[in-house]
């Protein structure tokens, strides 16, 4: 899993993603996205391995740039870019902090 700690607008957040999905020779519907402002206690309540599993944790300049991009994939996704995930819920963290997690779905991870 890639980690990118500088702050990121939605927009290069999303645009990261896409660049990203698409190198994995994968669709967005393979992924799950997600925010929270705990990511390695978020990724393991996923079960993902962040040591293989194919995904990327972006560092949200803040709470609504990690809800615009959550939802710009999940309840507003342009076609070929929905990707599983929570539909508007909330984060269940508290923090100042908000990260956007996404994933590859495998047959170990949990939604």
């Amino acid at each position: 899993m890639t980690r990118i700690e500088k702050e990121k607008t939605c927009e290069d957040i999303e645009r990261m993603i896409k660049m990203c999905v698409g190198c994995c020779g994968k669709t967005a519907s393979d992924y799950y996205i997600g925010i929270t402002t705990v990511p390695e206690r978020r990724l393991q309540e996923h079960n993902v391995d962040i040591e293989t599993n194919c995904g990327w944790l972006f560092r949200a300049e803040n709470e609504t740039a990690a809800r615009e991009v959550e939802k710009n994939f999940t309840v507003d996704a342009v076609q070929g870019w929905r990707m599983r995930g929570d539909q508007g819920g909330g984060t269940g963290d508290d923090g100042d902090v908000y990260y956007v997690y996404c994933y590859l779905v495998t047959t170990d991870t949990i939604q």
